[in-house]
């Protein structure tokens, strides 16, 4: 870099630029690197020249390289245009109409991201950087205050107060940024602490025409109201509304069935949404077997046989069944309840291999002969086993004839 001529090709230099990532220069040879590729006409290396400057952040930067990043963040031009808005060819936008996507690749939006990545690392940086992000989140485009919220959530470390004016400030735009996952982000880590502060924005969020938005205000509402009471009631609004924001209310619920610190809030909640009439509200919903694999179920016994006897059960049937093979106390009961009802609802079905039902007839069938071994001093048990397993062969279930040879063997 230091020995090309000034006419050389602009390629070769932004090849170098992009090598110096993550490349472990001592900071005095970093720094002349960096020097001679800033100042170079045009100033065209920024994308490429925070991400290196960023990837040295361990080392302790001189304040003439944070300089060089704050640079970008508010003078450079790139970008001129919201590219992601735009038509890509074949009826596709740019960056598939993400903003974010847009937003880390620009000059702007890659130095915002920069500096997201070197407060995270020390004091010293947000200290340095504070005064900058209060003229970044006016940054006139989307996609680089998707980038600029990054940086907002790095600065909650330090200084909470702060970092949410900044935050909000940032906000005051359309709806589509609010519709992006760093917002969510933010939300994430505020909304349970804060609520009464970005109340006022998750509530412009659920009223959004943008779906996205509607969804993300819904689970972070509901995030919230898991372990702070003012919060329920614009959970409860979003519970009881259209189908995008109660499965946002849905996901976050099944997630938070064993870690919630109201469990008893959490559970009333997802029980609603075992019967709702909206398919895909139901499989999130149904979704919460996934978070209880080798945990015990006991705890959550009355959810588990409420969700048997559910409309969401058709569809996460199998889901369920691992839950039951992994956890460590699942009653043969739960086994029993849940085995008819599957068999009750995906009749001939089990046996069929476009569907999906006959994958689960297979692992109801392990698990029943599993139940069988273990009950080798409980006559009882063994016969109510053999009751389920006749009943599946009866169905034709997938996987049941080999799982007797197995067996026999």
């Amino acid at each position: 870099m230091l020995a090309l001529p000034d006419e050389a090709n602009e390629h070769y230099f932004e090849a170098i630029v992009m090598g110096l990532q993550d490349g472990g220069l001592p900071l005095n040879l970093l720094e002349r690197v960096i020097e001679r590729a800033h100042n170079r006409p045009g100033r065209p290396h920024g994308r490429w020249l925070n991400r290196a400057i960023a990837s040295h952040g361990g080392q302790g930067l001189s304040t003439a390289l944070l300089d060089v990043v704050a640079w970008y963040a508010t003078e450079d031009p790139d970008p001129a245009e919201e590219l992601w808005r735009k038509e890509a060819g074949e009826n596709r936008p740019y960056y598939g109409g993400d903003p974010y996507m847009h937003g880390i690749n620009t000059a702007r939006g890659s130095a915002a991201m920069a500096i997201a990545d070197l407060i995270a690392l020390e004091q010293d940086y947000w200290e340095h950087f504070a005064p900058v992000l209060e003229r970044m989140v006016a940054d006139p485009s989307i996609a680089v205050r998707t980038c600029i919220a990054r940086a907002c959530t790095q600065a909650l470390r330090y200084d909470r107060p702060k970092a949410i004016a900044q935050f909000l400030k940032l906000c005051a735009a359309e709806d589509a940024l609010v519709a992006t996952h760093p917002v969510e982000e933010f939300l994430y880590y505020t909304a349970g602490t804060e609520f009464g502060q970005v109340q006022p924005l998750l509530e412009r969020m659920l009223a959004s025409p943008i779906a996205n938005a509607r969804r993300a205000a819904a689970r972070q509402a509901t995030l919230a109201a898991l372990s702070e009471e003012a919060a329920r009631p614009l959970a409860e609004a979003a519970i009881n509304d259209e189908p995008e924001t109660r499965r946002g209310a849905a996901e976050i619920l099944s997630r938070n069935i064993l870690a919630a610190p109201d469990r008893a809030y959490c559970e009333a909640s997802l029980r609603r949404f075992f019967d709702d009439s909206d398919h895909e509200v139901r499989r999130a919903a149904g979704d919460w077997t996934r978070y209880i694999k080798d945990q015990r179920i006991d705890p959550v016994l009355p959810v588990a046989e409420a969700f048997v006897e559910s409309p969401a059960f058709a569809e996460s049937a199998e889901t369920f069944f691992r839950a039951i093979e992994e956890a460590v106390d699942a009653p043969p009961s739960l086994l029993f309840r849940a085995g008819y009802r599957f068999i009750d609802l995906a009749g001939s079905a089990s046996a069929d291999l476009r569907e999906s039902s006959a994958f689960t007839a297979k692992s109801l069938s392990n698990l029943i002969l599993r139940a069988y071994r273990q009950a080798e001093k409980d006559p009882n048990l063994r016969r109510q086993c053999l009751d389920l397993f006749d009943r599946l062969l009866e169905a034709g279930g997938y996987g049941a004839d080999e799982a007797i040879e197995e067996f026999s063997r």
